[in-house]
């Protein structure tokens, strides 16, 4: 069973991410409820692209939740930083609800040249008021970063498969130990043969 747990576990943060998008709320919670007004959407690419020819952007948007039915407009800055563990990358967006609610966050080509291949690359988002108070933030780690397409879509779905093998391994497990319980349920008893006399 613990098994079973590290396998669906991830790392505790409060933001929340689907895997093609992360989600960051305006009160650090991990899902909008009664205490959050807004929390920000930003696109999670499969890895990063550092080919020297291809800019990195990133779509965020503004979402108002007002679950304390008192929201109202604001300003909020969305900053991602991406690192390979010697370099470190920066950039942000800065919206303002009562203007618009989508932004895009951009990685130039040449900025994502600097980087060097990796699969132990580091994105980190954070949302922010406007006067850049952190309010909630999502580390992302184990993020492949690779000039070459192909090679880091591949690189980067090995953890899933990994999981999805582990997962599989562990359910198996279970399986062949549940099937090995005899429980006695609905079994014919058996007549214990006894010498005639």
């Amino acid at each position: 069973m613990l098994m079973f747990s590290l396998c669906l576990a991830s790392p505790a943060q409060a933001a929340s991410s689907s895997g093609n998008y992360v989600y960051l709320y305006d009160n650090g919670g991990e899902v909008p409820n009664a205490t959050c007004d807004w929390y920000a959407k930003v696109s999670q690419p499969m890895f990063v692209l550092a080919d020297n020819e291809t800019n990195l952007v990133l779509a965020v948007t503004m979402v108002f939740y007002n679950g304390t039915g008192a929201g109202a407009d604001g300003a909020y800055v969305v900053e991602v930083v991406i690192t390979d563990g010697t370099t470190t990358l920066t950039e942000n967006v800065t919206i303002t609800t009562s203007v618009a609610l989508t932004g895009n966050i951009t990685f130039t080509a040449a900025s994502l040249a600097t980087l060097v291949d990796t699969d132990n690359g580091t994105v980190t988002y954070t949302l922010q008021d406007a006067t850049y108070v952190e309010l909630d933030s999502y580390v992302w780690d184990q993020v492949t970063i690779n000039a070459d397409q192909a090679i880091g879509a591949l690189y980067s779905i090995i953890p899933m498969i990994i999981s999805l093998l582990s997962l599989t391994l562990v359910v198996s497990i279970l399986g062949g130990a549940f099937g090995k319980l005899n429980v006695g349920i609905g079994g014919k008893r058996k007549k214990s043969k006894g010498k005639k006399k």
